[in-house]
C-alpha cells in the first residue's frame, strides 16, 4: 500500500550519478526511459523514477559496472511529503 501512496502522492525517488564528463552521454543513454526524466549536471545526472522497479535497478547495475568510479545517490520519498499531499487531495485541513 506504501508503494501506491509514493507512486500517485510523490514526485517519485530523485536519483544522482556522478559518472566522469566524456562518459555522461553513455550513462543517460543507459538509463533512459519514457518513465524517467534525466538531466545532466555538474557531477553527472540526475534522474526521477516513479518507482525503483526491477528495470531502473538494472540500468543503474550496468550503469555500474560499465564505470566503476561512478557514485550513485538515491534519495526517496519523504513521508511527511507524500502525508502532506493525500490530506490536500482529500480536502481536508492539515
Amino acid at each position: 500500500m506504501t508503494r501506491c501512496f509514493e507512486q500517485r502522492y510523490s514526485d517519485g525517488y530523485r536519483l544522482e550519478i556522478d559518472v566522469p564528463v566524456e562518459t555522461r552521454a553513455d550513462a543517460a543513454a543507459a538509463l533512459a526511459d519514457a518513465d524517467r526524466s534525466i538531466e545532466l549536471t555538474a557531477t553527472g545526472l540526475r534522474l526521477s523514477a516513479a518507482a525503483l522497479d526491477p528495470a531502473i535497478l538494472a540500468a543503474l547495475r550496468r550503469v555500474e559496472a560499465a564505470y566503476p568510479g561512478a557514485r550513485i545517490r538515491i534519495e526517496q520519498p519523504q513521508m511527511t511529503d507524500i502525508f502532506r499531499r493525500v490530506v490536500a487531495a482529500s480536502g481536508a485541513a492539515p
